[in-house]
């Protein structure tokens, strides 16, 4: 019994979407649901990422560097001595060691520090050891003077990288919202066809009873074949509907689950009801509200970083005009290395220090490829300024587009309320008529489709109102914080 319970504990934690089966879900669950499963989402994921792998890339240039240098040379040179007569040879063998360490500076300092260890052996009569050894230690150093001024010019590649990663995190939670707002449409259509499914349900229960009172009417004598035969037309008119109207919300649910899961078999069953998602519209000023979504809105704040990026780009363009102008120093002390006693003492035994200094200046003549680059830098910086005018204008005019929407749509349910009172009072009156013999079926199954049609529309407004008012809430850029998503 023990097993048993914890065997179905642990089956009620794995999401019913494994299973394939139907998941009841309120629309915050199916948000919440899409935001963990969505592929969409994932891929967008990815892209962040991508760009945080570069600009880890991009700080790869001013890392440190180290190498290790090994060498061997061998000689064998015949000789001979004139004394003796004898002919012999003179093997020399040297192993040289240099290891160095460099590392480049973002003011665009390269500096490096080269250490060289040498081993030589000899035969040679002329040497007094049979075993040299020289070390030196060096200092060299390259520094830019010109552009030595525009100190932001050298990490420009930094700069650029941090900006790319904003745009790219900014991008990626456009992309969610973007799809939060495509998995609402298709929750408030699948909806729609939930709550058509009910009004075709109520208009078969209707048909029934009439064709029974029909059927009833005829077997007294009170009703023709042709009453009946019209009663049960419209029945299974109602019937086919209804069949039509499940097919329709079961292929909705199941879009809607593969949307969210990315799985074929995982249907959702929506447990919210049409009234809990329809609230009046508050008071709105579209001025104060235009201002802040100029603020709050992701497109704006990417727009900025286009344009910071391309501000940066035009003024280190700017920079490159300037001749290239760069001074070489180094710095070697020879003897540092180790002191060998006996057959081995060191032959340098102080420091032997010496410097050189170099001054460079590179500069094309005509400049043809600084200039361009200029010119193209600049009007790119000019494309994003215009660009970012351009996206708040289209903003402010979508923000008022989907206010007067929400208010028009919300006038609407309003209008047709009063249709559908109308017509539910209309069905009533004209069934009691039916039902005294003052009018024949046909008129009734006429009232019976007016109300039906009257209730579909008034369905279709409230599903569109619903719609408009989170696209308004897209629109100011806070889709996310009214579904508290955040």
């Amino acid at each position: 019994m023990t097993w048993a319970k914890t065997i179905s504990t642990v089956l009620l934690l794995i999401p019913a979407h494994v299973w394939g089966t139907t998941v009841g879900l309120t629309l915050k669950d199916v948000l919440k649901e899409t935001l963990s499963h969505n592929l969409d989402i994932k891929i967008s994921n990815i892209v962040p990422q991508s760009s945080e792998g570069a600009q880890m890339s991009a700080l790869g240039e001013y890392d440190f560097n180290t190498s290790l240098k090994y060498s061997y040379d061998h000689s064998d040179t015949p000789s001979s001595s004139s004394n003796q007569g004898v002919t012999s040879s003179v093997v020399n063998d040297t192993k040289t060691y240099a290891p160095t360490i460099s590392k480049k500076l973002t003011t665009g300092t390269e500096l490096s520090l080269p250490y060289d260890y040498k081993v030589v052996t000899s035969n040679s009569s002329s040497t007094t050891l049979t075993v040299g050894h020289s070390t030196s230690l060096g200092l060299t150093l390259k520094q830019p003077l010109t552009k030595s001024f525009y100190p932001w010019y050298f990490s420009k590649l930094l700069t650029a990288a941090a900006i790319d990663v904003e745009i790219a995190k900014l991008k990626n939670r456009t992309d969610v919202i973007d799809i939060v707002s495509k998995t609402l449409e298709l929750y408030f259509d699948t909806l729609k066809e939930k709550e058509s499914l009910r009004i075709k349900e109520l208009s078969l229960e209707q048909s029934q009873q009439t064709l029974d009172y029909s059927k009833n009417k005829r077997k007294l004598g009170k009703a023709s074949l042709v009453d009946q035969l019209q009663a049960e037309g419209k029945f299974q008119k109602s019937n086919e509907g209804l069949i039509e109207a499940k097919n329709s919300y079961q292929n909705k649910a199941d879009e809607l689950g593969l949307s969210v899961y990315a799985q074929p078999n995982a249907a959702i069953k929506i447990n919210d009801d049409i009234t809990s998602l329809e609230v009046a519209p508050a008071p709105l000023n579209e001025e104060e509200i235009i201002t802040q979504t100029l603020k709050d809105r992701l497109e704006i704040k990417s727009s900025d970083q286009s344009i910071e990026k391309a501000s940066e780009e035009n003024r280190a363009a700017q920079v490159d005009r300037l001749p290239n102008v760069t001074m070489d120093g180094s710095l070697t002390y020879k003897g540092l290395g180790p002191d060998f006693q006996s057959s081995q003492t060191q032959v340098n035994k102080g420091n032997e220090p010496s410097y050189s200094a170099t001054l460079n200046l590179e500069q094309p003549v005509m400049r043809y490829a600084a200039k361009g680059q200029s010119q193209i830098k600049s009007l790119r910086l000019q494309q994003e300024s215009l660009r970012r005018s351009s996206t708040e204008r289209n903003i402010a005019l979508e923000i008022r587009k989907n206010i007067r929407q929400v208010q028009t749509n919300w006038l609407r349910i309003e209008a047709l309320r009063k249709v559908v009172t109308a017509e539910q009072e209309k069905y009533r009156g004209q069934n009691k008529r039916f039902k005294e013999g003052a009018i024949s079926i046909f008129d009734l199954t006429q009232a019976l489709q007016d109300r039906e049609q009257a209730e579909f529309e008034l369905l279709s407004a409230r599903i569109s109102y619903i719609k408009s008012r989170f696209q308004l809430s897209k629109s100011r850029g806070k889709l996310l914080e009214d579904l508290e998503l955040n």
